[in-house]
């Protein structure tokens, strides 16, 4: 109950709470409606960004260009990860 109360706070100050607008953005940002639309559009971001962190680096069960594990090389015909050989000096 008590996480749940602190979450909900914490989502109501972030949506209707003005404050941190009032006190520094005021001088950068001409309108309360561009405010909000740049927090939502930097609460996406940051909520890609977190998923995106979390769930790479994957070794994905296909080819992907670029994206082989450590020891193996990208092939240049059909973009499959193989093993890295020792180059002839």
């Amino acid at each position: 109950m008590a996480v749940t109360s602190l979450v909900g706070r914490a989502f109501e100050k972030y949506f209707y709470d003005f404050s941190l607008y009032d006190t520094y953005f005021k001088q950068y940002i001409k309108s309360r409606g561009q405010y909000v639309a740049l927090r939502h559009v930097a609460f996406v971001m940051v909520g890609v960004n977190l998923l995106i962190d979390v769930n790479f680096p994957f070794n994905p069960p296909f080819p992907t260009i670029g994206m082989c594990p450590a020891g193996k090389t990208q092939h240049h015909v059909r973009a499959a990860c193989r093993p890295a050989r020792p180059r002839a000096r």
